[in-house]
């Protein structure tokens, strides 16, 4: 059987649509690993090409199909016609929060419902809690340390004396949320709601809070020594009298008032326009 150029094209875009989309498959779940952002342009990139590739391998299947006589080569590119045009589909209207292309042959996660859950002590480290609805929860002093709790509902859980020490907290809401005391160093909370929560004494150094909401929070007495509030909400914040904000950065940070302002950098806060 002599090779036609559609045919070689056909055969070069199914195999390049295949490299890709497994590819994409097991970079989402590094990101789902790691944090939302890490390497999201490039995933977006490889579902713009995954796009370009299931268009294009559309087309050609199509045009295939009025070419043959063969029933087993009409079945093939059928098959190959209506996948890739559904792959093309999921492109279009892909959504962040529920990714079809992981879902294809990743199990689905379904969200975790522990609103009022008494969980006092637990131990729960590396756990992935990933959208957990733990609203009002009572987390005290519970060890979370190094879990993934990306865009989960924490709002009003007591989270007192919690380890959530490099725990990815993402996106999630913890708004008027006691946390107390907390330990957080170095806990990714970038875009995190943690408007009205008390975090009066939490230890907050090299924490990523950048973008994260924290209008009327209480940081009295915590520790934000080098971490990342670029980009944060501060309006109404109270972070005390004397904050620990050594090598912090309020790069672009809103909310902050000409007063405040020179304490942090007596404190030796970073602005971006200080030192």
């Amino acid at each position: 059987m002599t090779l036609t150029l559609t045919d070689y094209l056909l055969l070069l875009s199914g195999g390049l649509s295949f490299v890709v989309f497994v590819w994409l498959v097991f970079l989402k779940q590094e990101i789902k690993k790691t944090s939302i952002y890490k390497n999201q342009k490039v995933y977006n990139l490889g579902r713009f090409c995954l796009a370009i590739l299931s268009f294009c391998l559309t087309v050609l299947s199509s045009n295939q199909l009025f070419q043959t006589s063969s029933p087993l080569i009409l079945l093939i590119y059928s098959f190959l016609a209506v996948t890739s045009l559904q792959i093309f589909w999921w492109n279009l209207t892909y959504n962040a929060q529920e990714d079809p292309l992981s879902s294809l042959f990743l199990k689905k996660e379904q969200r975790l419902d522990l609103r009022k859950a008494d969980l006092n002590g637990a131990y729960l480290r590396d756990a992935n809690l990933s959208g957990a609805y733990l609203r009002g929860a009572i987390l005290r002093g519970v060890s979370l340390s190094g879990a993934y709790l990306s865009g989960a509902n924490l709002s009003e859980a007591d989270l007192s004396g919690a380890d959530l020490r490099e725990a990815n907290l993402s996106r999630a809401d913890l708004s008027e949320a006691d946390l107390r005391e907390a330990y957080l160093r170095e806990a990714y909370l970038r875009g995190a709601d943690l408007s009205e929560a008390n975090l009066s004494g939490a230890n907050l150094s090299r924490a990523d809070l950048s973008g994260a909401d924290l209008s009327g929070a209480n940081l009295s007495e915590a520790d934000l020594s080098r971490a990342d509030l670029s980009r944060a909400d501060l309006s109404r914040a109270d972070l005390g009298d004397s904050p620990k904000v050594q090598i912090a950065n309020f790069t672009n940070t809103k909310g902050i008032s000409p007063e405040q302002r020179a304490i942090l950098i007596a404190r030796g806060a970073i602005f971006d326009d200080y030192p």
